[in-house]
């Protein structure tokens, strides 16, 4: 079993988690990082997740696309706003 971090990119702002959860494959780590986003509230930014190993090194990088750009993409809460609303989801499991 091989530990994972998960930092969650969205915007301008990094969640970088410290915590990090334990799978048998970097296969079953991809799945949870896409299983992050999903639960992420809906926005109107990109959301990135980078997998890193136990080393720090980037393993992976599992993206979600809003599919607004441009203005459409500027709004009254900012991306730091956004992310804090989604670490309960993290801090869930």
């Amino acid at each position: 079993m091989a530990r994972f971090f998960f930092d969650l990119s969205h915007g301008g702002d990094v969640y970088h988690d410290a915590r990090g959860d334990t799978f048998k494959s970097s296969a079953q780590a991809k799945a949870r990082a896409l299983d992050l986003l999903r639960r992420f509230p809906a926005g109107d930014r990109d959301l990135i997740c980078t997998i890193r190993d136990a080393f720090g090194h980037s393993v992976a990088n599992v993206s979600i696309r809003s599919g607004i750009s441009g203005r459409e993409a500027l709004g009254p809460q900012s991306s730091l706003q956004t992310l804090s609303k989604a670490l309960p989801f993290l801090a869930g499991g």
